[in-house]
């Protein structure tokens, strides 16, 4: 082999280590500039949803009681005229 044959393998794996660095980039976020990565967005993701579960969870909750405590009244009223 040649030099230049040398010197094409090693910009080739050159490029290709960039590459993985971008990649790597992309998946984990750039820790410099605040830019959230793909692992990062999820872990949100997952995080927003756990909020909203609980959110609907306690939304839910003050709709029973509130249809309970008028159906009580209306069966006091009902009852006791």
């Amino acid at each position: 082999m040649s030099d230049m044959d040398y010197e094409h393998i090693i910009e080739q794996l050159e490029q290709i280590s960039s590459d993985i660095d971008k990649i790597k980039e992309v998946i984990i976020g750039k820790m410099n500039n605040d830019h959230p990565g793909l692992l990062e967005r999820i872990r949100r993701m997952e995080e927003w949803v756990d909020v909203r579960k609980r959110f609907e969870w306690l939304l839910l909750t003050s709709i029973v009681v509130e249809i309970v405590g008028l159906v009580f009244i209306a069966v006091k009223v009902a009852i006791l005229p």
